[in-house]
């Protein structure tokens, strides 16, 4: 899947915004982490590796989105912004065959939404956010989705 110029120039501007180590930083390096997690989906050789490959997927998705729903999306509830959760598209991937066409066309189309969804953090949300508020404030954000998503990402790989 290609990127539009518009979603390059707004990852490239939250790049330029964030700084080594904080959460804005960590969010735009797990949206890279998931989509290379699409391709190793994509990649494997036979169901048993698929289904490895989806399962790591998964595991990043869910800390991911557990870190921002837990951290981040409070911090952006006075600005009317919502978030939606990945579980159920997880779990209809699950239940197909990863072999299947009806699997590849269902991970496509799971893909192309988490994609929108990041173009919309990376290009108005999260740069709105890291650039109104205070040195603290962004260190406590940091810290916290930090903690948030290497506690659920050793959840994952532990159950």
């Amino acid at each position: 899947m290609t990127f539009s110029d518009k979603a390059v120039a707004a990852r490239a501007a939250a790049l330029a915004a964030a700084t080594p180590g904080d959460w804005l930083s960590l969010v735009l390096d797990h949206h890279l982490q998931i989509e290379s997690a699409f391709v190793w989906v994509r990649a494997a050789a036979n169901a048993g590796q698929r289904r490895l490959a989806q399962k790591w997927l998964g595991s990043l998705v869910i800390a991911h989105g557990h870190a921002e729903e837990s951290v981040l999306y409070p911090a952006l509830a006075r600005r009317g912004r919502s978030h939606k959760t990945w579980h159920m598209e997880l779990a209809a991937l699950e239940m197909l065959d990863p072999l299947t066409r009806t699997h590849s066309d269902r991970l496509e189309q799971f893909q192309a939404s988490l994609l929108h969804h990041f173009r919309e953090e990376e290009g108005i949300w999260f740069p709105e956010l890291h650039r109104k508020q205070t040195a603290l404030e962004q260190a406590d954000l940091s810290r916290r989705y930090r903690e948030e998503f290497e506690r659920r990402l050793g959840h994952d790989r532990a159950a």
